[in-house]
């Protein structure tokens, strides 16, 4: 007779236990990334919800316009806005105004036709910002809108 070797039964289960072991925790690292994901989403929209901005004026003149900004009641700290001028057939680039309008207060800047990339602006849109505790900008989808 011939010797036959093979696996034993214990080795071929500890293998297989090994195997549904490391294909479990595959799957448990991307549902896990996937939830992290979501619920960072949630927390930004959760956080945006209160955030009132309105365009109190906007007056532009000599290629320059001048824009004034109002955060009314509700919300937490915000990162920012960001401000974007348009015509009737184009529209400019969005300009970051950094740092948080404190509730019931106002932001007033000034910016040139070629910093706005639009002349003769008469529509200007204005979005919060959230910074993350990474330091990431998380755009709320409110959007104020003026025109003038």
């Amino acid at each position: 007779m011939e010797n036959k070797r093979g696996l034993s039964a214990a080795v071929t289960s500890l293998i297989i236990i090994l195997l549904v072991l490391v294909a479990v925790g595959i799957v448990w690292m991307v549902v896990s990334n996937l939830v992290e994901e979501s619920a960072s989403g949630i927390d930004v929209g959760m956080r945006c919800l209160p955030l009132s901005l309105s365009v109190q004026s906007v007056v532009c003149a000599d290629s320059v316009c001048n824009i004034t900004i109002k955060r009314n009641t509700g919300g937490d700290e915000i990162g920012g806005v960001k401000i974007i001028f348009s015509n009737d057939t184009d529209t400019g680039e969005v300009i970051p105004l950094e740092g948080n309008i404190e509730i019931l207060n106002t932001a007033k800047e000034s910016y040139t036709d070629e910093e706005t990339g639009v002349a003769n602006a008469n529509k200007v849109e204005v979005v919060p910002f959230l910074k993350t505790e990474d330091g990431k900008e998380s755009i709320c989808s409110q959007t104020e809108t003026f025109e003038f």
